[in-house]
């Protein structure tokens, strides 16, 4: 259970950032897996990240009142991401307006040389 400074509860909704369609090239052993996987970019996963966030945004709205606030972590694996690509490419974006998330984070899998590897997508609060 996460709580705010005065103990509030803070809601957190986890979901991953995957490219689909890699995946089920890759399931089906179909030959075009590497140009599929490559295929999804910097501004595809902004776009899919977008999505996300009005996606899940509708899902905070009803239940945010019971949160100080609502925190949207979204994991990320894929390997041809690079963190400082796509955290310009986030702080270039205008994120859709929520009502209920109020900061949204991609994370990294975690590597010992890079451990800063989380980049901060948007935050209402400021």
């Amino acid at each position: 259970m996460l709580k705010d400074g005065g103990g509030a509860l803070i809601g957190l909704e986890i979901t991953e950032l995957v490219n689909g369609n890699a995946i089920d090239a890759q399931i089906q052993g179909r030959p075009d897996y590497f140009a599929t996987a490559l295929a999804f970019g910097v501004s595809s996963a902004i776009e899919r990240l977008s999505e996300t966030v009005q996606r899940k945004d509708r899902k905070a709205i009803k239940v945010y009142a019971r949160y100080s606030d609502y925190v949207l972590l979204v994991p990320c694996a894929e390997p041809w991401f690079s963190r400082d690509n796509l955290a310009r490419a986030a702080a270039a974006h205008t994120w859709p307006k929520t009502h209920g998330i109020g900061v949204a984070y991609l994370m990294f899998d975690y590597h010992p040389s890079d451990p800063y590897r989380i980049v901060k997508l948007f935050d209402t609060r400021l």
